[in-house]
């Protein structure tokens, strides 16, 4: 069942955070949820079962963090808002894990189990002084902690056509702490990161003036 990611830093800029590794069936994931008909015909809309316990399993998490009552929409860009309560909410999926967070502000949040993918493909979103960051830790949880933390920044900003390797800039890596800049729109950010078990979860917020 969802669990809340508690604030082991104790930073004052967290958002609410809930997470799953969602294993659950179409059938006991409906179970979860009122009123069942509404999600029968919402799910139909997508063909891979995937897809469908994904769905599922988001509206389980919306329920838990802010009741029956809340409700959810998406931006032609996919980003998710919150038509109910009003509240900034974000979104992310890995393989059969789901993390959903809300706030008062605006953050983007980005969930990524470990694997060999993210450093396979490093240079395709990395910088060459950026490279260099995967000496500090096993190279495959911080390629994929990377990965996951420009992830959260593009969901922050909600910018469509980005470069990873250009746009998005680490300045400055502290523990579980990215400095973000992007020169091309003159905007910078902070991602906080967290190395668990099977994933590692990163959000961004905006930057300490």
């Amino acid at each position: 069942m969802p669990r809340l990611l508690t604030n082991p830093h104790f930073l004052f800029d967290a958002p609410d955070i809930l997470f799953w590794h969602a294993t659950e069936t179409v059938e006991e994931l409906l179970s979860l949820l009122p009123p069942k008909q509404r999600y029968n015909e919402e799910i139909e809309l997508f063909g891979a079962l995937s897809r469908k316990k994904e769905r599922l399993a988001t509206r389980v998490l919306l329920h838990e963090a802010l009741g029956t009552e809340a409700n959810i929409d998406y931006l032609l860009s996919h980003r998710p808002v919150l038509t109910f309560p009003n509240k900034e909410i974000s979104i992310s999926h890995s393989h059969s894990y789901i993390a959903l967070s809300t706030a008062s502000f605006r953050h983007g949040i980005d969930i990524e189990v470990y694997g060999s993918r993210a450093l396979k493909l490093h240079k395709a979103f990395l910088n060459e002084s950026e490279v260099e960051l995967l000496t500090k830790r096993e190279p495959e949880q911080l390629a994929t902690m990377l990965w996951s933390a420009k992830e959260a920044v593009y969901k922050f900003f909600d910018i469509q056509e980005i470069d990873f390797s250009k746009d998005i800039l680490f300045t400055n890596y502290t523990v579980n702490t990215l400095h973000t800049y992007l020169p091309r729109f003159k905007k910078e950010c902070i991602v906080h990161y967290f190395f668990l078990q099977d994933f590692v979860l990163t959000y961004a917020i905006q930057g300490y003036k």
